[in-house]
């Protein structure tokens, strides 16, 4: 369907159409496993929305090129595609797109063993997800767990009463 789609809103020039199309047709793309396939379709969506100067949707084709990135292990590219995409939904105060951001680059440094930088991004996501109640809170949580298991439980609970000036809560343990 979303073919059909782009083929009808190339056909009446549709650029607004084929820009979103063409993200809906990456994301498919992206979950059959076709990561190359997807990130054309992102690419194509990101110029197009830039040339529409549609900011929102230039921030969702960043994250979506970071995911591809990260999925290949491109972590650096990755990381720089998620920033873009946090300091444009920062801006447009999409306080939802900031916390996704922050908990997705959270997720990228964890993976990459940066576990002081992961922490922050955590505690600024966590109580904005809270605050939207957000079924993602869950999932930042667990975050936290992980990241606590992974980093080791002493750094982790020394980081965490530095930034926090509080002891580890019970939920965390």
């Amino acid at each position: 369907h979303f073919r059909y789609s782009l083929l009808g809103s190339e056909r009446l020039g549709d650029t607004v159409g084929v820009a979103s199309s063409s993200h809906n047709i990456g994301v498919i793309l992206q979950l059959k496993g076709d990561n190359d396939g997807a990130l054309e379709q992102y690419q194509r969506s990101l110029q197009l929305k830039e040339a529409l100067l549609d900011v929102a949707g230039i921030a969702a084709s960043e994250h979506q090129i970071g995911t591809i990135h990260q999925l290949r292990g491109e972590y650096e590219a990755a990381l720089d595609r998620y920033q873009k995409s946090l300091a444009i939904l920062e801006e447009l105060g999409d306080r939802a797109g900031v916390a996704m951001s922050r908990a997705q680059i959270a997720q990228l440094l964890v993976m990459t063993g940066r576990y002081s930088e992961a922490l922050p991004l955590l505690l600024l996501a966590l109580p904005m997800f809270v605050e939207l109640d957000s079924p993602h809170a869950q999932h930042t949580a667990s975050d936290l767990r992980r990241l606590r298991a992974s980093w080791g439980e002493e750094p982790f609970d020394a980081e965490w009463r530095e930034a926090t000036g509080e002891d580890l809560p019970d939920w965390l343990r």
